[in-house]
């Protein structure tokens, strides 16, 4: 009785810490934002990715399942810090989902 009660309680510590990696939070916080192009002389939508933990390193993004185009704006780092940002150009008007796939997991963001 004693190495079944020891078996179940080893099954659900296992259960518990697999479920508390899916609930982690994102390293990343995405805003959009309607910005004046001092240059295009337009309002362009912008999209902030920013670090919420202290190294995150964005490797791919994919905006509406790949039915949206975005420009990286030129001083974007690869690897952004704690409180530092990416920033896109979004060409669509109405984004609905971004996919950002980092060197911490993938992450989808709907609006």
């Amino acid at each position: 009785m004693k190495n079944i009660l020891l078996g179940l309680l080893l099954i659900f510590s296992f259960i518990f810490v697999g479920c508390e990696e899916e609930n982690q939070e994102t390293p990343i916080e995405i805003t959009m934002t309607n910005d004046y192009d001092s240059i295009l002389k337009v309002y362009v939508n912008t999209l902030h990715i920013v670090s919420m933990i202290d190294e995150v390193e964005v490797k791919k993004l994919v905006l509406n399942r790949g039915n949206c185009k975005f420009q990286a704006y030129f001083d974007n780092k690869s690897i952004i810090k704690y409180g530092e940002e990416q920033r896109f150009m979004v060409v669509c008007r109405n984004l609905k989902e971004v996919e950002v796939s980092t060197n911490k997991g993938d992450w989808t963001f709907n609006f």
